[in-house]
Protein backbone atom coordinates (compact mmCIF):
# COMPACT_ATOMS: atom_id res chain seq x y z
CA UNK A 1 0.00 0.00 0.00
CA UNK A 2 1.66 3.18 -1.34
CA UNK A 3 1.14 6.80 0.19
CA UNK A 4 0.09 8.83 -2.80
CA UNK A 5 0.05 12.21 -1.02
CA UNK A 6 -0.10 14.56 1.95
CA UNK A 7 -2.47 16.65 2.78
CA UNK A 8 -2.21 19.46 4.46
CA UNK A 9 -4.53 21.66 6.86
CA UNK A 10 -4.48 25.04 8.62
CA UNK A 11 -1.27 24.73 10.50
CA UNK A 12 -2.21 24.30 14.33
CA UNK A 13 -5.91 22.67 12.97
CA UNK A 14 -5.71 18.61 13.46
CA UNK A 15 -7.80 16.91 10.56
CA UNK A 16 -10.97 15.36 12.18
CA UNK A 17 -12.37 13.83 9.21
CA UNK A 18 -11.72 13.16 5.03
CA UNK A 19 -13.45 11.53 2.55
CA UNK A 20 -13.05 10.56 -1.20
CA UNK A 21 -15.96 11.75 -3.61
CA UNK A 22 -17.63 8.99 -5.54
CA UNK A 23 -15.25 9.72 -9.09
CA UNK A 24 -11.98 9.49 -6.66
CA UNK A 25 -11.54 13.14 -8.03
CA UNK A 26 -12.01 14.80 -4.69
CA UNK A 27 -10.53 14.82 -1.46
CA UNK A 28 -12.51 16.59 1.30
CA UNK A 29 -11.28 17.39 4.72
CA UNK A 30 -12.02 18.94 7.94
CA UNK A 31 -9.29 21.86 9.17
CA UNK A 32 -10.55 23.62 12.54
CA UNK A 33 -14.18 24.58 11.40
CA UNK A 34 -13.55 24.17 7.83
CA UNK A 35 -13.70 21.73 5.18
CA UNK A 36 -10.84 21.96 2.89
CA UNK A 37 -11.27 20.67 -0.81
CA UNK A 38 -8.29 19.18 -3.07
CA UNK A 39 -7.64 17.75 -6.07
CA UNK A 40 -6.40 14.27 -5.76
CA UNK A 41 -4.53 13.93 -9.11
CA UNK A 42 -1.80 16.17 -8.08
CA UNK A 43 -3.16 16.90 -4.23
CA UNK A 44 -3.94 20.29 -5.26
CA UNK A 45 -5.90 22.79 -2.28
CA UNK A 46 -8.95 24.14 -4.54
CA UNK A 47 -11.42 25.32 -1.67
CA UNK A 48 -12.40 26.30 1.67
CA UNK A 49 -15.61 25.59 2.87
CA UNK A 50 -16.85 27.73 5.74
CA UNK A 51 -19.71 28.29 8.03
CA UNK A 52 -19.61 25.57 10.79
CA UNK A 53 -19.34 27.63 14.02
CA UNK A 54 -16.52 25.06 15.50
CA UNK A 55 -14.39 21.90 14.27
CA UNK A 56 -15.94 19.24 11.90
CA UNK A 57 -15.97 15.80 12.71
CA UNK A 58 -17.33 14.12 9.67
CA UNK A 59 -18.12 14.47 6.33
CA UNK A 60 -19.60 12.28 3.04
CA UNK A 61 -20.38 12.62 -1.06
CA UNK A 62 -23.69 12.60 -1.69
CA UNK A 63 -23.79 9.20 -3.98
CA UNK A 64 -23.84 11.63 -7.40
CA UNK A 65 -21.18 13.79 -5.94
CA UNK A 66 -22.76 17.07 -6.69
CA UNK A 67 -23.06 17.66 -2.72
CA UNK A 68 -20.95 17.44 -0.26
CA UNK A 69 -22.58 17.09 4.01
CA UNK A 70 -20.50 17.78 6.60
CA UNK A 71 -21.07 17.71 10.48
CA UNK A 72 -19.66 19.16 13.81
CA UNK A 73 -19.33 20.43 17.20
CA UNK A 74 -21.98 23.16 16.28
CA UNK A 75 -24.37 20.70 16.37
CA UNK A 76 -25.34 21.03 12.83
CA UNK A 77 -25.26 19.27 9.51
CA UNK A 78 -24.83 21.79 6.46
CA UNK A 79 -24.75 20.50 2.73
CA UNK A 80 -22.83 22.03 0.15
CA UNK A 81 -22.94 22.46 -3.44
CA UNK A 82 -19.46 20.81 -4.64
CA UNK A 83 -19.13 22.61 -7.91
CA UNK A 84 -20.01 25.89 -6.44
CA UNK A 85 -19.19 26.05 -2.97
CA UNK A 86 -22.38 27.42 -1.64
CA UNK A 87 -23.84 26.07 1.53
CA UNK A 88 -27.45 24.86 0.74
CA UNK A 89 -28.64 23.47 3.78
CA UNK A 90 -28.50 24.07 7.37
CA UNK A 91 -30.13 21.13 9.42
CA UNK A 92 -30.31 21.75 13.16
CA UNK A 93 -31.93 20.13 15.52
CA UNK A 94 -29.37 17.91 17.51
CA UNK A 95 -28.54 19.17 20.91
CA UNK A 96 -24.97 17.55 20.95
CA UNK A 97 -21.97 17.42 18.33
CA UNK A 98 -23.01 15.87 15.41
CA UNK A 99 -20.21 12.87 15.01
CA UNK A 100 -21.13 11.00 12.32
CA UNK A 101 -23.28 11.76 8.95
CA UNK A 102 -23.70 9.22 6.22
CA UNK A 103 -25.65 9.40 2.98
CA UNK A 104 -27.90 6.85 2.30
CA UNK A 105 -27.95 4.82 -1.30
CA UNK A 106 -30.11 5.42 -4.22
CA UNK A 107 -32.68 3.34 -5.97
CA UNK A 108 -36.24 1.89 -6.23
CA UNK A 109 -37.42 3.59 -2.40
CA UNK A 110 -36.40 6.85 -3.97
CA UNK A 111 -37.63 7.12 -6.94
CA UNK A 112 -37.96 11.06 -7.05
CA UNK A 113 -33.87 11.41 -6.26
CA UNK A 114 -34.60 12.78 -2.88
CA UNK A 115 -31.48 13.10 -0.41
CA UNK A 116 -31.60 10.76 2.70
CA UNK A 117 -29.53 10.61 5.56
CA UNK A 118 -28.37 10.13 9.10
CA UNK A 119 -26.26 11.66 11.63
CA UNK A 120 -25.03 10.75 14.84
CA UNK A 121 -24.57 13.21 17.92
CA UNK A 122 -23.82 13.30 21.78
CA UNK A 123 -27.02 13.86 22.76
CA UNK A 124 -28.08 10.03 22.22
CA UNK A 125 -29.85 10.16 19.32
CA UNK A 126 -29.62 9.26 15.60
CA UNK A 127 -31.83 11.15 13.16
CA UNK A 128 -32.87 10.64 9.36
CA UNK A 129 -32.80 13.67 7.25
CA UNK A 130 -34.96 14.21 3.99
CA UNK A 131 -33.67 16.89 1.59
CA UNK A 132 -36.39 18.16 -0.76
CA UNK A 133 -35.01 17.26 -4.08
CA UNK A 134 -36.28 20.30 -5.77
CA UNK A 135 -33.16 22.23 -3.41
CA UNK A 136 -30.83 20.16 -5.33
CA UNK A 137 -28.56 21.88 -8.04
CA UNK A 138 -27.93 19.70 -10.65
CA UNK A 139 -24.78 21.36 -12.44
CA UNK A 140 -22.11 20.30 -14.19
CA UNK A 141 -18.56 18.71 -12.88
CA UNK A 142 -15.55 21.13 -11.17
CA UNK A 143 -15.13 23.23 -8.15
CA UNK A 144 -15.58 26.73 -7.31
CA UNK A 145 -14.39 28.76 -4.33
CA UNK A 146 -16.85 29.04 -1.29
CA UNK A 147 -19.28 31.90 -0.84
CA UNK A 148 -22.25 32.90 0.52
CA UNK A 149 -25.48 31.49 -0.68
CA UNK A 150 -29.44 30.43 0.12
CA UNK A 151 -29.38 28.30 3.30
CA UNK A 152 -32.45 26.55 3.24
CA UNK A 153 -34.08 25.65 6.75
CA UNK A 154 -37.35 24.79 5.41
CA UNK A 155 -40.08 22.21 7.08
CA UNK A 156 -39.36 19.39 4.72
CA UNK A 157 -35.95 18.99 5.78
CA UNK A 158 -37.17 18.36 8.86
CA UNK A 159 -35.63 15.08 11.09
CA UNK A 160 -38.17 11.98 9.84
CA UNK A 161 -37.01 9.63 12.38
CA UNK A 162 -35.25 10.29 15.55
CA UNK A 163 -33.86 6.83 17.02
CA UNK A 164 -33.45 6.42 20.73
CA UNK A 165 -32.11 3.89 22.48
CA UNK A 166 -28.05 4.85 22.87
CA UNK A 167 -27.41 5.24 26.70
CA UNK A 168 -24.34 7.37 25.97
CA UNK A 169 -23.45 9.47 22.67
CA UNK A 170 -23.49 8.06 19.45
CA UNK A 171 -20.24 8.10 17.63
CA UNK A 172 -20.66 6.66 14.09
CA UNK A 173 -23.57 5.64 12.30
CA UNK A 174 -23.60 3.78 9.09
CA UNK A 175 -25.98 2.26 6.43
CA UNK A 176 -25.98 -1.29 4.88
CA UNK A 177 -28.04 -2.63 1.79
CA UNK A 178 -28.59 -6.53 2.98
CA UNK A 179 -30.10 -9.10 1.13
CA UNK A 180 -34.08 -7.66 1.08
CA UNK A 181 -33.37 -4.81 4.37
CA UNK A 182 -31.95 -2.22 4.01
CA UNK A 183 -30.38 -0.99 8.13
CA UNK A 184 -28.79 1.64 9.93
CA UNK A 185 -26.14 0.77 12.45
CA UNK A 186 -25.06 3.12 15.09
CA UNK A 187 -22.52 2.36 18.09
CA UNK A 188 -21.46 4.97 21.35
CA UNK A 189 -20.27 5.42 24.38
CA UNK A 190 -22.76 2.88 26.08
CA UNK A 191 -20.78 -0.07 24.64
CA UNK A 192 -23.61 -1.29 22.24
CA UNK A 193 -24.05 -1.43 18.85
CA UNK A 194 -27.51 -1.23 17.13
CA UNK A 195 -29.61 -2.10 14.17
CA UNK A 196 -32.29 -0.05 12.84
CA UNK A 197 -34.81 -0.27 10.01
CA UNK A 198 -33.39 2.88 7.59
CA UNK A 199 -37.35 2.85 6.21
CA UNK A 200 -39.20 2.74 9.47
CA UNK A 201 -36.52 3.98 11.64
CA UNK A 202 -37.71 1.10 14.03
CA UNK A 203 -35.26 -1.03 16.16
CA UNK A 204 -34.00 -4.34 14.84
CA UNK A 205 -30.95 -5.88 16.90
CA UNK A 206 -28.88 -4.58 20.02
CA UNK A 207 -25.54 -6.17 19.45
CA UNK A 208 -23.45 -6.84 22.42
CA UNK A 209 -19.93 -8.27 23.09
CA UNK A 210 -17.66 -4.66 23.45
CA UNK A 211 -16.77 -3.78 27.00
CA UNK A 212 -16.10 -0.57 26.08
CA UNK A 213 -17.12 2.65 23.86
CA UNK A 214 -17.65 1.53 20.29
CA UNK A 215 -16.67 4.37 17.97
CA UNK A 216 -16.67 3.48 14.49
CA UNK A 217 -19.42 0.67 12.25
CA UNK A 218 -19.23 -0.20 8.79
CA UNK A 219 -21.32 -2.70 6.83
CA UNK A 220 -19.54 -4.91 3.81
CA UNK A 221 -20.74 -4.05 0.40
CA UNK A 222 -22.69 -6.42 0.34
CA UNK A 223 -24.70 -5.68 3.40
CA UNK A 224 -23.83 -9.26 4.94
CA UNK A 225 -21.21 -8.56 7.26
CA UNK A 226 -21.39 -5.41 9.87
CA UNK A 227 -18.17 -4.63 11.46
CA UNK A 228 -17.01 -2.57 14.81
CA UNK A 229 -14.39 -1.12 16.79
CA UNK A 230 -13.82 -0.06 20.07
CA UNK A 231 -11.73 1.51 23.18
CA UNK A 232 -11.71 -2.62 24.31
CA UNK A 233 -8.83 -3.31 22.09
CA UNK A 234 -11.01 -5.75 19.32
CA UNK A 235 -12.34 -5.26 16.22
CA UNK A 236 -15.61 -7.37 15.92
CA UNK A 237 -17.59 -8.64 13.18
CA UNK A 238 -21.21 -9.63 13.17
CA UNK A 239 -24.21 -11.37 10.83
CA UNK A 240 -26.77 -8.29 10.76
CA UNK A 241 -29.79 -10.62 9.70
CA UNK A 242 -28.94 -13.12 12.67
CA UNK A 243 -27.14 -10.30 15.29
CA UNK A 244 -24.81 -13.21 16.05
CA UNK A 245 -21.29 -12.69 16.82
CA UNK A 246 -18.85 -13.77 13.87
CA UNK A 247 -15.14 -12.84 14.68
CA UNK A 248 -12.83 -10.86 17.55
CA UNK A 249 -9.75 -9.09 16.65
CA UNK A 250 -7.57 -7.79 18.67
CA UNK A 251 -4.74 -5.65 18.66
CA UNK A 252 -4.00 -4.48 22.08
CA UNK A 253 -0.91 -6.55 24.14
CA UNK A 254 -1.46 -7.48 27.95
CA UNK A 255 1.42 -4.56 28.80
CA UNK A 256 -0.75 -2.01 27.06
CA UNK A 257 -2.57 -1.29 30.17
CA UNK A 258 0.92 0.21 31.33
CA UNK A 259 1.49 2.39 28.43
CA UNK A 260 -1.75 3.70 28.30
CA UNK A 261 -1.26 4.77 31.82
CA UNK A 262 1.76 6.93 30.67
CA UNK A 263 -0.53 8.24 27.95
CA UNK A 264 0.18 6.29 24.95
CA UNK A 265 -3.36 5.45 24.03
CA UNK A 266 -4.47 2.24 21.93
CA UNK A 267 -7.94 2.54 21.16
CA UNK A 268 -9.36 2.70 18.12
CA UNK A 269 -11.40 5.42 16.54
CA UNK A 270 -12.85 4.23 13.09
CA UNK A 271 -13.00 1.42 9.98
CA UNK A 272 -14.02 1.30 6.55
CA UNK A 273 -14.80 -1.64 4.49
CA UNK A 274 -12.10 -1.82 1.33
CA UNK A 275 -13.99 -3.45 -1.86
CA UNK A 276 -12.16 -5.78 -4.12
CA UNK A 277 -10.06 -5.16 -7.18
CA UNK A 278 -11.83 -6.87 -10.22
CA UNK A 279 -12.95 -4.39 -12.56
CA UNK A 280 -15.05 -1.19 -12.30
CA UNK A 281 -15.03 1.01 -9.41
CA UNK A 282 -17.83 3.71 -9.95
CA UNK A 283 -15.40 6.03 -12.40
CA UNK A 284 -16.92 9.03 -13.92
CA UNK A 285 -19.00 10.13 -11.02
CA UNK A 286 -21.64 7.52 -9.77
CA UNK A 287 -23.80 4.50 -10.05
CA UNK A 288 -22.75 2.59 -8.00
CA UNK A 289 -19.59 -0.47 -7.61
CA UNK A 290 -20.91 -3.99 -8.60
CA UNK A 291 -18.63 -6.74 -6.67
CA UNK A 292 -16.94 -9.25 -9.22
CA UNK A 293 -14.75 -11.21 -7.27
CA UNK A 294 -15.25 -13.09 -3.87
CA UNK A 295 -12.58 -10.59 -1.81
CA UNK A 296 -14.95 -7.86 -2.00
CA UNK A 297 -16.07 -8.03 1.36
CA UNK A 298 -12.90 -8.71 3.35
CA UNK A 299 -10.69 -6.12 4.04
CA UNK A 300 -10.82 -3.57 6.66
CA UNK A 301 -9.37 -0.62 7.83
CA UNK A 302 -9.24 0.63 11.09
CA UNK A 303 -7.52 3.94 12.64
CA UNK A 304 -5.91 4.05 16.07
CA UNK A 305 -4.84 6.87 18.42
CA UNK A 306 -1.74 5.16 18.77
CA UNK A 307 -1.44 6.17 15.06
CA UNK A 308 -0.98 3.57 12.17
CA UNK A 309 -3.98 2.25 10.59
CA UNK A 310 -4.37 -1.59 10.57
CA UNK A 311 -5.50 -3.95 7.75
CA UNK A 312 -7.64 -6.86 8.67
CA UNK A 313 -9.10 -9.51 6.76
CA UNK A 314 -12.22 -10.10 8.12
CA UNK A 315 -13.49 -13.45 6.71
CA UNK A 316 -10.17 -15.55 8.37
CA UNK A 317 -10.06 -13.11 11.37
CA UNK A 318 -6.35 -11.93 10.92
CA UNK A 319 -4.66 -8.51 11.05
CA UNK A 320 -2.90 -8.34 7.49
CA UNK A 321 -0.32 -5.06 8.13
CA UNK A 322 0.03 -1.75 9.30
CA UNK A 323 0.07 1.30 8.06
CA UNK A 324 2.66 3.86 9.00
CA UNK A 325 3.12 7.46 8.52
CA UNK A 326 0.81 9.77 10.75
CA UNK A 327 2.78 10.90 13.59
CA UNK A 328 -0.13 11.56 15.62
CA UNK A 329 -3.56 9.57 16.45
CA UNK A 330 -5.43 9.54 13.51
CA UNK A 331 -9.33 9.87 14.23
CA UNK A 332 -10.85 8.61 10.57
CA UNK A 333 -9.96 6.38 7.50
CA UNK A 334 -12.38 6.29 5.37
CA UNK A 335 -12.18 4.23 1.14
CA UNK A 336 -13.20 5.32 -1.95
CA UNK A 337 -16.19 3.69 -3.64
CA UNK A 338 -13.94 1.43 -5.85
CA UNK A 339 -11.85 0.61 -3.42
CA UNK A 340 -8.91 1.61 -5.20
CA UNK A 341 -7.91 4.40 -2.29
CA UNK A 342 -8.37 5.12 1.58
CA UNK A 343 -7.95 8.50 2.95
CA UNK A 344 -6.91 9.19 7.01
CA UNK A 345 -7.04 12.23 8.55
CA UNK A 346 -5.01 13.10 11.97
CA UNK A 347 -3.87 15.15 14.50
CA UNK A 348 -0.60 15.86 13.40
CA UNK A 349 -2.64 18.30 10.73
CA UNK A 350 -2.43 15.85 7.81
CA UNK A 351 -4.36 14.13 6.04
CA UNK A 352 -3.02 11.21 3.98
CA UNK A 353 -4.29 9.88 0.48
CA UNK A 354 -3.61 5.78 0.25
CA UNK A 355 -3.26 3.99 -2.92
CA UNK A 356 -4.65 0.52 -1.85
CA UNK A 357 -4.74 -1.27 -5.00
CA UNK A 358 -1.49 -4.13 -3.70
CA UNK A 359 -3.40 -4.73 -0.51
CA UNK A 360 -6.07 -6.98 -2.25
CA UNK A 361 -3.51 -9.42 -3.27
CA UNK A 362 -2.63 -9.98 0.15
CA UNK A 363 -5.93 -11.72 0.91
CA UNK A 364 -4.45 -14.82 -1.08
CA UNK A 365 -1.60 -15.19 1.57
CA UNK A 366 -3.57 -15.71 4.36
CA UNK A 367 -5.50 -19.13 5.34
CA UNK A 368 -8.98 -19.55 4.14
CA UNK A 369 -12.36 -18.68 5.49
CA UNK A 370 -12.95 -18.81 9.35
CA UNK A 371 -8.93 -20.12 9.79
CA UNK A 372 -6.59 -17.70 11.45
CA UNK A 373 -4.32 -16.68 8.83
CA UNK A 374 -0.44 -15.84 9.13
CA UNK A 375 0.61 -12.09 8.89
CA UNK A 376 2.27 -11.20 5.76
CA UNK A 377 6.23 -10.96 5.74
CA UNK A 378 6.74 -8.38 3.20
CA UNK A 379 7.21 -4.95 3.61
CA UNK A 380 6.92 -1.34 1.79
CA UNK A 381 8.51 1.60 2.64
CA UNK A 382 5.26 3.02 3.90
CA UNK A 383 4.35 0.17 6.30
CA UNK A 384 4.89 -2.78 8.45
CA UNK A 385 3.36 -6.85 9.06
CA UNK A 386 1.07 -6.88 12.06
CA UNK A 387 1.00 -8.86 15.01
CA UNK A 388 -1.88 -9.24 16.46
CA UNK A 389 -1.86 -9.84 20.51
CA UNK A 390 -4.65 -10.52 23.42
CA UNK A 391 -6.90 -7.93 23.72
CA UNK A 392 -6.90 -5.44 27.35
CA UNK A 393 -10.03 -3.20 27.93
CA UNK A 394 -8.97 0.58 28.36
CA UNK A 395 -9.93 1.88 31.64
CA UNK A 396 -11.71 6.10 29.60
CA UNK A 397 -14.33 5.67 27.57
CA UNK A 398 -16.62 8.31 26.46
CA UNK A 399 -13.83 10.81 28.07
CA UNK A 400 -11.07 9.52 25.49
CA UNK A 401 -13.76 9.49 22.27
CA UNK A 402 -14.21 13.52 23.46
CA UNK A 403 -10.62 14.19 23.28
CA UNK A 404 -9.98 12.67 19.73
CA UNK A 405 -12.75 14.01 18.03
Amino acid sequence: MALQGVLETVPAHPSMGAVLSPDELLVASASGDSVLVWDTAGTRHLTTLQGHRGLVYAMCFSNDGQLLLSSGMDRTVRVWSVRTGVLLHTLAGHTGSVTSVVCFAGGADHPNGELRLASASRDMTVRVWTINPGARRRQGGGVASSSAGTNHTAAEDQAQFVLRGHTGGVFCVAEGCGPGNRLLASCGADGSVRLWSSQTGRPQRNLQGHTAAVTGVAFSPDGRCLASCSFDGTLRTWNPSTGLAVHTMRWADEGARGAREQGNEIGATSLCFLRGGGGGGVGGGGGGYVARNAETSRLVISSHLDGPLRVWDVQAGVCLRQLVGHTGPVHRVTASLSGRYAVSASSDTTARLWNCEGLHALVAQVAGPGQLGLPVTQQGPQDQPQQTQPATQPQQQEQQQQQHQ
